[in-house]
């Protein structure tokens, strides 16, 4: 995007940046689901980042969701960071709203329950995901990125999710091809899409699918959330296969980390080109936003269940029966 300023609409908040002279991606990045670039209008705008060139420094004025943001003139990519900033910025402003953005993959049944799959980087989110999709006759929310929307009921005691969208694309570990016999046909598709695996070790080489190139459908709006599982794949045999319960001290822990984590401002820090950390941004964090945070991940603890298992396969059959 050519102009230096822009209007984002994220889902939930609206961010006006200006200043950005080095350019902004045509695209929404990735990791920014349900995003997009909007017109000038009469909407009412929710924040706004301004960038101006000088020494290095970010001021956030929390009431009026303003951040202005001073970088070198030379040696910072400005649109794909300023993007990110403005990810934080809107987690800011919807988490209060009942809007939460969280690393997870989501699927929904054949009979339109909803699925939020959590867990470890390398434990067999995505390829669960892609089992309950290919095999299990699963649709794709989200990979890697969902947004939940909380939905207040009649009674004010009620509380309950819907899944509102995620990332639509799949990144596999080489390691989870190996240790799944079941996926060996994401490794045939990737190759005929000429989306080879990178050379290095097994656990960081990946390999890139789009959810619609591979054939996997996506719903068409919103769906109720319905459980959350918390999966921990090893690979060994199918004794460990099961569904059982973690403490709740351990649950409420991982989801109060998880929801917090593009809102604390300091998981991605602005870089110079040449990779050295500049800035930590500040964090987007409110009382309010926590409010509906606490509230929010105790009601996914209460349904989030344990899932073990040697292969991504048994783990979708598993939750198919328990579901």
């Amino acid at each position: 995007m050519s102009s230096a300023e822009a209007r984002v609409v994220f889902p939930g908040a609206t961010v006006e940046i200006s200043g950005v002279d080095g350019g902004l991606p045509l695209q929404i990045p990735d990791g920014i689901p349900g995003s997009r670039y909007g017109t000038f209008g009469d909407g009412t705008v929710d924040g706004s980042i301004s960038l101006e060139h000088g020494e290095p420094d970010i001021v956030l004025d929390s009431e009026s969701w303003q951040l202005s943001l001073t970088v070198p003139e030379e040696g910072f990519d400005q649109g794909p960071q300023v993007l990110y900033l403005a990810q934080g910025l809107a987690e800011g402003i919807r988490q209060p709203r009942g809007i939460f953005l969280m690393h997870a993959a989501a699927t929904v049944s054949p009979e339109g329950r909803g699925h939020l799959i959590v867990g470890k980087e390398g434990y067999g989110k995505t390829s669960t995901m892609l089992a309950l999709c290919l095999q299990q006759g699963h649709k794709m929310i989200g990979n890697d990125l969902v947004l939940l929307q909380a939905v207040p009921g009649e009674d004010p005691d009620e509380y309950q999710f819907r899944l509102i969208g995620g990332t639509n694309y799949i990144h596999l570990r080489k390691t989870a091809l190996n240790a799944n016999p079941s996926l060996a046909a994401a490794a045939d598709k990737a190759a005929e899409l000429g989306d080879t695996m990178s050379d290095g070790p097994s656990f960081t080489s990946k390999v890139r699918i789009d959810g619609a190139e591979f054939g996997i459908e996506a719903p068409g709006g919103s769906v109720p959330l319905s459980a959350v599982w918390h999966i921990w794949l090893d690979g060994r045999n199918d004794d460990g296969a099961a569904v059982s319960e973690q403490s709740t001290a351990v649950k409420t822990l991982f989801f109060s980390e998880r929801m917090a984590r593009h809102i604390s401002g300091i998981v991605s820090p602005l870089m110079l080109t040449d990779g050295q950390a500049m800035l930590f941004p500040p964090s987007f964090d409110t009382p309010a936003a926590q409010r509906q945070r606490l509230r929010a991940a105790n009601h996914l603890v209460s349904l989030c269940k344990l899932l073990t298992g040697p292969e991504a396969a048994r783990a979708a059959e598993l939750i198919v029966k328990h579901e």
